[in-house]
C-alpha cells in the first residue's frame, strides 16, 4: 500500500502553506498542532512507521515538555518504529 504522511505545524499559515504545495497528493496531509500538547489528536490515530522532525521543531519546548513529547512519541510508536529529531 501507498506509505502516508503527516505534517504537523504550531503556526497555521505554514499548515497552509504545506496543503497549498502539496495539494492533490491524498497520501499527504497538514495538521495544526502544538507539540507542547504532546501528539494531540494523532494519539488516536494508527502508529506511524517513523517520527521525524527537522528544524529544531523541539527547541521552544521547555525540558519537561520535551520529555512528555517523547513519552507521548514512544507510547504510541510500534516496536522497530524509527525516531529522528535534531
Amino acid at each position: 500500500s501507498e506509505m502516508s504522511y503527516v505534517g504537523v505545524d504550531l503556526s497555521p499559515e505554514m499548515v497552509a502553506k504545506g496543503r497549498e504545495v502539496y495539494r492533490g497528493r491524498k497520501n499527504l496531509r497538514f495538521e495544526v498542532g502544538d507539540l507542547n500538547e504532546g501528539l494531540g489528536a494523532l494519539r488516536r490515530e494508527a502508529p506511524f512507521d517513523v517520527y521525524y522532525s527537522s528544524y529544531g521543531s523541539f527547541s521552544h519546548l521547555s525540558a519537561e515538555r520535551l520529555s512528555a513529547l517523547l513519552t507521548d512519541i514512544f507510547r504510541h510508536a510500534r516496536p522497530g518504529a524509527v525516531v529522528v529529531l535534531d
